[in-house]
This record gives C-alpha cells, sequence and structure tokens, in this order.
C-alpha cells in the first residue's frame, strides 16, 4: 500500500513539472511573439523612410507603426509613394531583421474610406509576378497593412498544447494508478531497453578558403565559428563561390541574385557586396575585388605561404 501511494504521489509531482514546463513554454513564446512584433515594427518604419526617401521628402516624420492583432500590422503614410519600390523595400527591411521567410501579404488602402487601391501576396513577389506594378496611385493618404498569418496559427496551435498536454498527463496518471492499484503481482519492466540512436546532421558545406558554407542553413564557417547569413547574402556568396576569380559584371550579378524580386535597384548590389566583405574579413584567404566600371571578383589566396 505504501509503494502504491509512494508511486501516486511521484505522480502527482511529475504532473506539477510537466504543467511548470508548459507554462514555461508559453511564457517563452509569448517572449518571442513580442520579439516577432518589435522586429516588424523596426522592418515597417524602415519602410517608410526610405518609401519617402525615394519621394525626396527628407524631413517628415515617420508615423507610428500600429500593431492592430498580433498578425497585422499598419504603417501609415500620409502622402503618395511608389507603389513599384513598396515590395522590394518591404522584403529587404524583413530579410535584414532575418524574417524573409514569413509568409505575409500586403494591402494598400485610402486612408478615408478604408478602400483597398493595391496588394499583393510575398509567393507572387517570390514569383516575380506582383500585381499592378506601374499603376497610378490614387490617394495622397494611404495605410500600408502587412499581415503574417501563421503567427496567429501559431499562438493558437500551442494553447491547444498547453491544454491538451495538461490533460494527457492527468489521463495517464489516473490510468496508471488503477493499474497499480488492480495488479498483485509486482511490477516488473518487461520493457526491453532501446539503445539511443545517434542523429548526424546532414550538412552540404562548400570549402571555400578558410571557411565552409551552408547555403542550406544560410551559414558562413569561418575558423569553425559560425556566422549567420540572410537569404540575399546567402544567395550572393554563394554565386561568389560558384565562380571564384571570374570577373562578374553588375548586370550578370543583379540577373542572378535579383531577379526574383520584380523590380531590380543597383545600389542594393553595392551595400551587400560590402555586408559580405565585413564578414570576410575574418577569413584573411577571402576578398571580393572591385574591378571599376565593370564589377566584382571574389579572390582566394594561400595563407599557409
Amino acid at each position: 500500500m505504501k509503494i502504491k501511494w509512494t508511486l501516486f504521489l511521484l505522480w502527482m509531482v511529475i504532473s506539477l513539472k510537466a504543467e511548470s514546463e508548459q507554462t514555461v513554454s508559453v511564457a517563452n513564446l509569448i517572449v518571442n511573439q513580442q520579439f516577432l512584433a518589435e522586429q516588424t515594427n523596426l522592418a515597417l518604419r524602415q519602410v517608410g523612410h526610405q518609401l519617402l526617401l525615394l519621394e525626396g521628402n527628407d524631413t517628415t516624420s515617420i508615423a507610428p507603426v500600429q500593431q492592430q492583432q498580433a498578425s497585422i500590422f499598419l504603417l501609415p503614410i500620409a502622402e503618395s509613394f511608389n507603389y513599384d519600390t513598396l515590395p522590394f523595400l518591404l522584403h529587404s527591411a524583413l530579410a535584414d531583421l532575418g524574417m524573409e521567410e514569413e509568409y505575409y501579404f500586403v494591402a494598400v488602402k485610402d486612408c478615408s474610406t478604408d478602400t483597398l487601391i493595391l496588394g499583393y501576396d510575398v509567393r507572387q513577389f517570390n514569383k516575380g509576378r506582383v500585381p499592378c506594378i506601374g499603376r497610378h496611385q490614387y490617394a495622397n493618404c494611404n495605410h500600408i497593412f502587412v499581415t503574417f498569418p501563421n503567427r496567429q496559427q501559431v499562438m493558437e496551435s500551442n494553447n491547444n498544447w498547453l491544454y491538451g498536454g495538461l490533460l494527457t498527463v492527468s489521463f495517464l496518471g489516473i490510468g496508471f494508478y488503477y493499474f497499480l492499484k488492480n495488479r498483485k503481482e509486482p511490477l516488473i519492466d518487461k520493457f526491453p531497453k532501446k539503445e539511443p540512436i545517434s542523429v548526424i546532421p546532414n550538412k552540404q558545406l562548400i570549402t571555400i578558403g578558410n571557411s565552409q558554407l551552408d547555403v542550406a542553413n544560410q551559414l558562413m564557417y569561418i575558423d569553425n565559428n559560425p556566422v549567420t547569413l540572410t537569404f540575399r547574402e546567402t544567395k550572393l556568396l554563394h554565386y561568389f563561390v560558384s565562380h571564384v576569380g571570374q570577373l562578374l559584371n553588375r548586370e550578370q550579378l543583379l540577373e542572378k541574385v535579383w531577379a526574383d524580386e520584380g523590380v531590380i535597384v543597383g545600389r542594393s548590389l553595392d551595400v551587400f557586396v560590402s555586408r559580405l566583405r565585413k564578414i570576410l574579413k575574418a577569413d584573411a584567404s577571402l576578398v571580393i575585388k572591385t574591378v571599376h566600371g565593370v564589377g566584382y571578383r571574389l579572390e582566394v589566396s594561400d595563407t599557409s605561404l
């Protein structure tokens, strides 16, 4: 009888422990959601700044970004802007903060009538088929809505997991208690032990100089130290690595790396090359050289000499 009650108390401790861990998990989810919201806010403010700057306006302050729901963000723009540049600017801003893989869609509305004027889905952007490109902007005051529908689904599924997990632990504990109560023979472990399964990461690493490039995971290993890259940085560096020592002209790089943007902005190439140079400073064997008036070339030297 003492053994049964001891096991029952042990189950109670395990149940409370599981509930505590699930509560911590939900707390971590809330923190992550807050972090995503802050990152999204920064990205949209960057977009607003660039849109006004392209219109020659460098004095008007950017209106605060409004988070209307967990997955919906509003960027007010108090004047007309060039819609053709919006998809590229938004995607680049999200990529800079590591959110380029998130699914989202955009709606531009007249702020006075709430009428939908323009809009697109990120899947259309990734295929280079953004609708309404080149169309006239009808309003001088616009509301840009950016929605991340998967964020709401993640929150709901985690809440369901919390309640479902607690119910499962409770039913298993009750069943286990009555199972012990009705057994007359000693409890014997009849289940064979399983050997642990070792998981070996399947990394496709490309060795270049003293570094390795992991395209799939957007990582650059320099002296075995991982450096996280953005999607566009990875794509540009991969193209350089695939053409070591070759002179790559600007038009070629823009076509191969930015063709899926729909709108190609030449100065973006210079910005991303500058970022890669800062990353590659840690590897003395790698250097991206500029050939003025033509393009760039990735050179590899032997540092062991």
